[in-house]
């Protein structure tokens, strides 16, 4: 499968937006590493660097979390590197990242343990250059 912008995409793209992500970071441990290792991933070896949550379609008597999946995205250290500056050195040379997606059994609610704080913007799909709120409702 080719994403080559590791951009989020769902069947009919009826919505768009963004997604932002604070990590749980116990002492010298990052959250997504953490969850990795969790999973049984050599973290040695294999360098997370990003996570990729599905929800589907909701069916007869499944919960929110049963639907969804789990994947940690991953570069092999011995081919890329292990650290921001040598990654990033790696794009620069190379001009991709070749990366492993490791489909987890993990379900939402495990996975959101490593995660401080998730948002999710979704819109209509809009070409508005730009968006202002000019007020906020608490229902």
């Amino acid at each position: 499968m080719s994403n080559s912008q590791l951009k989020a995409f769902v069947q009919n793209q009826e919505w768009e937006g963004t997604a932002a992500a604070d990590l749980n970071k116990p002492p010298a441990v990052d959250g997504v590493k953490a969850f990795a290792e969790s999973i049984g991933i050599d973290t040695q070896q294999y360098y997370p660097f990003g996570v990729d949550i599905y929800i589907g379609e909701p069916g007869y008597m499944i919960e929110t979390t049963d639907r969804a999946h789990v994947a940690i995205l991953a570069v092999d250290q011995n081919v890329v590197g292990n650290s921001y500056d040598e990654i990033e050195k790696y794009v620069n040379q190379n001009g991709k990242l070749p990366y492993i997606r490791f489909n987890t059994k993990s379900n939402l609610d495990e996975a959101l343990k490593y995660i401080k704080r998730l948002k999710v913007v979704v819109t209509q799909r809009y070409d508005f250059p730009d968006y202002e709120e000019t007020q906020s409702v608490n229902l």
